[in-house]
Order: structure tokens, then sequence, then C-alpha cells
């Protein structure tokens, strides 16, 4: 800008055009930008973010959670800036996966960088996922190995086409041993009672407003962001091979069927993975009434967890999923 100015003097024009003109050539150059697909933060993408800064300081961004095809990380690392460059490959060790062949590259963990540019990078990515088929999740790590992400602890395997009713029926049947009371309506376990079906579908629109500081927020500081190829988000859990509810026998891609059927009925998004939890974003009066409370029987047959180590009952659990803009599940 210094070297314009000089330039513009050089040539003996008038300061009150040379000032306008130092004024208009840098908003001219950022619509330039904008309209070329690129962020002069040189992210990819322009971030949708519809409430940038809201009353409760929420940056919200809304997503569309199909793509149309699964992306490509190698294109997108080639063309990585801000936050993804020199990103960290996700890659499952092959001594616990099991794989003689080399393992693929799962994904990518960006480098630690300011809130704010993770929430920019994050949206961004939200934004862009329908075209490029590439989703932001949030990764928790446990410990200061940051385990399971940078340790390669992941089971990647081919997809498999499971029913997610039956996978619901098969977690319910598991956790309701047959033999215990049943008393009352607020039993942790409802024990003895047979499996009540999938919720009722709920109409949620085209996009789902994610709140991105509320996810950073219970994601705690030393998440990362992560950048995964998928057709859905829901798939993530079983591209990864992710093992967080192996003690309950549950496939990966088990889990990624009732994700999404999740997402198709109520708009129920992953937006973040730790070593044993999972966290989903929940559009607003998805989850009402009588609809959460068959909800909440979903969430038991998948995390019975979620009762027996959490609300202490399903009607609690309802409750506290009724109108709730997150939740987080987690396996022991």
């Amino acid at each position: 800008m210094l070297a314009f100015v000089a330039d513009c003097a050089a040539m003996k024009l008038h300061p009150g055009i040379v000032a306008a003109l130092v004024l208009v050539v840098p908003l001219l150059v950022y619509l330039r930008l904008l309209h070329r697909g690129r962020h002069p933060s040189g992210l990819m993408d322009t971030p949708a973010l519809p409430g940038d800064a809201g009353e409760d300081d929420t940056y919200t961004a809304m997503a569309v959670p199909v793509a149309a095809s699964r992306g490509n990380l190698t294109e997108f690392r080639a063309e990585a800036n801000g936050v993804w460059l020199n990103a960290s490959p996700l890659v499952p060790d092959p001594q616990y996966s099991g794989a003689l062949a080399p393992e693929p590259v799962l994904g990518l963990v960006a480098l630690r960088a300011t809130r704010d540019a993770l929430l920019t990078a994050h949206a961004g990515l939200i934004a862009s996922f329908p075209r490029t088929g590439i989703w932001p999740v949030v990764l928790v790590g446990l410990d200061q190995q940051f385990r399971p992400w940078m340790t390669g602890e992941l089971e990647p395997r081919p997809s498999q086409p499971w029913d997610p009713e039956d996978v619901l029926r098969k977690g319910w049947a598991d956790s309701t041993p047959e033999g215990d009371d049943a008393d009352g309506g607020a039993e942790p376990r409802p024990l003895g009672r047979p499996w009540p079906g999938l919720a009722a579908p709920r109409p949620w629109g085209a996009a789902v407003p994610m709140r991105l500081q509320e996810v950073w927020d219970t994601a705690g500081s030393e998440a990362r962001l992560g950048a995964i190829a998928v057709t859905r988000p829901a798939n993530i859990v079983g591209e990864l091979g992710w093992n967080g509810a192996v003690n309950f026998d549950l496939d990966p891609w088990a889990i990624s069927a009732v994700l999404r059927s999740w997402e198709d009925r109520f708009g129920v998004v992953l937006v973040a993975l730790g070593f044993d939890t999972l966290t989903f974003c929940v559009p607003p009066n998805s989850l009402t009434d009588t609809r959460a409370q068959a909800f909440a029987a979903e969430v038991f047959a998948l995390c019975p967890d979620s009762v027996s180590q959490g609300a202490g009952s399903i009607a609690d659990l309802a409750t506290s999923l009724e109108g709730a803009s997150s939740f987080t599940l987690w396996w022991d």
C-alpha cells in the first residue's frame, strides 16, 4: 500500500484522489477474493456465519449434513491455507489395527491456533461441505498423548450395511436383562420392557444451526480441529474405525448407521469425538415433549451409560435432551 501511495505521488495525482483510492482499492481486492471463493485470511471458503456474535456471543454455522461425494484429502491438503498448513495426518497404527498394508490417511488434524482462527476454519468447512465432502470435527484427546488421534488407536474397516433399528433393538435387549424388577417409570433401566421402536421423525429443514462456540467451550482448550472425507458426518465413526464403544461390542459402522438415522429423522449431527465420547448438535425444537422421550430410549439403547452412569433414568435423560442445542454420549 505504501508503494501504491508513492506511485500515485509520482504521477502528481491530487491528494484527495489518492486518499479515495487508498480506501477503495482494498475494498475491491476484498470483494474480488470473495468472488473467487477465497477468504482474505487464506481459508478456502467464506464461512457461513449468520450469527457471528449473537446475544450469547456464539458463532453459529448453518450445516447441510450431506455431500454429493466423498472428498479428496490429497487435493484438500495441496490447496490448504490458514490452520490447515502443515496439518498432521490422521493415520491408524498398523500394530493396533492389525493391517499388513500401509494404512491410509483417514483425515487431517489442524495446527493449534487461536480460538477465532479455529472457529472461522470450522465454519468455512461446514459451508463448503456439500461441495467438498470434507467435514470438520472437533477432536478431544485423552491424556498428553492425545489418544486415540495422535497414537493411531483406530481400526478402519470396510463399510457394512447395518440396519439402525436392529442395532438399537439389540442394544435395548442387552441393557434390559430379564429377571430384574421393573418398578415404575423412573427406574435406571426399563428392565423387562419390550423395544419401543424408532421415534417418529421430526421435520427440521434443510440446514442445522450449529453453535460452534458452545462446541469448543465443551471440548476444552486442548481440543483440535479435524477434517475427514465423508458424504455424511455420521460416517466419520465408521470411516475412522473409532472404538470408543468397544466395551459394548459395537461395530463403528453399526454406530454410524444409527447416527445416519438420527441425521435423517431429527437433524442431529455429529460435531465432536473424544477417546470414548461423541458430541452432537441438535436443531431447535427437534426434540420436544413425547419425541424427546422416544429419542431418549434410542440414546439409551445405543449408549446405556447415558442412563446407568448419567441421567439415572430414561425419563430424566429425556428431560435433559428436551430443547437442548447439543449433547454428549460417553461409553465407560
